[in-house]
């Protein structure tokens, strides 16, 4: 019932977004009255099923409370103390403080889509789901401390869908049992699931989709089929790289298809709320804006990498980063271990085909580049290695479809990902296939059993030091931890207080709108401070101040990166475009200027 209500929820936002910005109608009355209208829905048709929800419940949480159960009980400890963290500290993650919180803004102070004339493309370009289940809380709260929200929602769902998917993808029950706990502790989900990140709840969709399209008898649910097909449209809205998981989800949901047919009028309405749920409304609006389908004609072009030098480099970043482990990244060894490496032709291939920063191994655990982690593939390989197949092919037999169709889906996710890594040629592979874990890691397990009861004893308690360490990892070794151990830790986020603090000290208040010229990747949701009191416009670098004029900007501020990249230093670049230097933000050395135009536009 919940996942079902969650799926729902998200589906009815991300279509609540696009239809409500065809009236110009994204403000706070709207989705009040959206809210209710779920509500009402909920009280109609989940109200009934509360007193067994109740006792499901209390069921679970003495099964969590029981040391028979250590590894639930532990993933719901953690589950709480992310949330606190959640609370308690602000979101770091670039992605979400350069470009998803910024468009979503632009979006609430228009009360609508818009294409967003900014330097940074990704405003425009990129999937939409994360951001439009984002909406509501920046319009009601005005608050980004509370965007984790939807992610950590999610993150409550994995275990039960992993084992669910991982169950009936061949792989017995006490290996899906412990992969259903082990799996979420790896730092793409734990961290995301406190953060402003989008690979984690695209997993997420993807894990449900495949859910119910191969749980028994769910290919002969009208409304199995249904909740399938948003999910896998909400994966691909959220990233379109997610988009090719459509081919094995095809294969798994192929029986369902004669449902559908058997309900044309319910399934005339499904495919429409599809298609909006999905990437194809912002695809349509990248193609109409002359960046092609995928917006990728407008983002910057990297040299595209010949095959032996992208599995080469792909392969070597995911191991560098899911075995690089803080803090050791500080020790000499390793320090002097990958500054050879840059040295070699393997740091070569990287410099000369890779996003720049390959290796940027932080002291943290950072966002950007977590994968599952050295303890999680650790426990995994103890897994495979403490476990024989299983001959007599009992783990093939839950398969209503037969043995032909999982096979068939196996193979098709071995394909995306070997596609997938010849085509990426970002420096954070280990993050960006956080969906191939939770589906090529049955693969592997398919139809093993522990060799005997003492390695599986063992397999426990391994997983539950691994959950353990992975929890005190993720609240005291990251960039915004609940606890800080190290003086670096909350030194960028501090960087972006302290500009926020001095342009509400030099910016006028009454100010509806400042300029911003920006770095690509430089946060930018700090000028937004407070929510909702201005908005805050993309400049080029040589701003034209007519354009100015008719925007009511007059205070705007630019980076002093982007000045190194031009190689200008404050004075001479305001000079020739004739604006005054109010105050560097903060004190030199300076991450931003706030500068003034001479000419002082008028009012709109």
């Amino acid at each position: 019932m919940l996942l079902r209500g969650w799926i729902l929820i998200c589906s009815v936002t991300v279509m609540a977004g696009w239809i409500l910005s065809s009236f110009s109608a994204i403000t706070g009355f709207s989705y009040l009255l959206l809210m209710l209208l779920l509500v009402g829905c909920w009280m109609r048709w989940e109200l009934p099923k509360i007193g067994a929800s109740r006792k499901i419940a209390r069921r679970t949480i003495r099964r969590l409370l029981s040391w028979r159960l250590l590894l639930p009980g532990l993933f719901g400890v953690s589950a709480l103390l992310l949330l606190i963290k959640g609370f308690c500290t602000d979101p770091c993650h670039d992605d979400g403080l350069c470009y998803r919180i910024p468009r979503v803004m632009n979006w609430i102070m228009e009360h609508r889509w818009h294409w967003i004339a900014a330097q940074d493309v990704r405003l425009n370009t990129r999937g939409t789901v994360s951001e439009w289940l984002t909406v509501p809380i920046l319009l009601f709260l005005k608050n980004d401390r509370f965007v984790f929200l939807p992610n950590w929602i999610s993150h409550l769902f994995l275990p039960g869908l992993i084992f669910s998917v991982w169950r009936n993808l061949g792989v017995l029950p006490r290996m899906a049992w412990m992969g259903m706990w082990l799996i979420p502790t790896g730092y793409c989900f734990a961290l995301q699931a406190v953060n402003s990140s989008n690979d984690s709840i695209g997993a997420f969709f993807l894990l449900a989709a495949f859910h119910y399209a191969l749980k028994p008898g769910g290919t002969r649910s009208w409304g199995d089929v249904a909740l399938s097909t948003l999910s896998i449209a909400l994966a691909s809205g959220v990233k379109l790289n997610l988009l090719p998981f459509i081919f094995p989800w095809a294969v798994a949901i192929s029986p369902g298809w004669r449902v559908l047919l058997q309900h044309p009028a319910r399934t005339a309405l499904l495919a429409p709320a599809a298609l909006l749920v999905s990437f194809f409304p912002n695809g349509l609006m990248n193609w109409l804006h002359g960046a092609g389908f995928s917006g990728l004609k407008l983002e910057p072009v990297f040299i595209q990498p010949p095959l032996y030098a992208a599995y080469l480099g792909n392969f070597f970043l995911i191991m560098a980063h899911n075995l690089a482990e803080a803090p050791w990244t500080l020790s000499n060894d390793f320090v002097s271990f990958f500054v050879n490496v840059q040295h070699s032709a393997m740091g070569s291939l990287l410099g000369r085909y890779f996003q720049p920063a390959a290796f940027a191994f932080y002291p943290w655990i950072a966002v950007e580049e977590a994968g599952l982690g050295l303890w999680v593939v650790i426990s995994l390989f103890f897994m495979l290695a403490s476990s024989i197949p299983l001959r007599d092919g009992r783990a093939l037999s839950l398969f209503s479809g037969g043995i032909s169709r999982p096979w068939i889906i196996a193979l098709g996710l071995w394909v995306i990902f070997f596609f997938y890594m010849l085509l990426a040629n970002s420096n954070q592979p280990a993050r960006l296939i956080c969906p191939f874990y939770v589906l090529l890691v049955p693969t592997l397990l398919k139809g093993r059993i522990f060799r005997s009861n003492r390695f599986w004893r063992y397999a426990r308690v391994i997983t539950a030091m691994t959950m353990m360490l992975g929890l005190l990892s993720d609240l005291t070794l990251t960039e915004n931890p609940l606890i800080a151990l190290h003086s670096w830790q909350n030194a960028r986020r501090q960087s972006d207080l302290d500009a926020q603090g001095l342009a509400q000290q030099h910016l006028p208040s009454g100010e509806k709108a400042v300029g911003c010229i920006r770095a690509w990747n430089e946060r930018e949701s700090w000028l937004w401070h407070p929510y909702g009191t201005r908005k805050v416009v993309e400049l080029p670098y040589h701003p034209d101040l007519e354009q100015m004029n008719h925007a009511g900007i007059r205070y705007l501020f630019i980076s002093s990166a982007m000045l190194q990249l031009n190689q200008q230093t404050i004075e001479s670049w305001s000079e020739a475009n004739h604006f005054q230097i109010i105050a560097p933000l903060p004190p030199e050395p300076s991450n931003w200027y706030l500068v003034k135009a001479i000419q002082t536009p008028s009012r709109v």
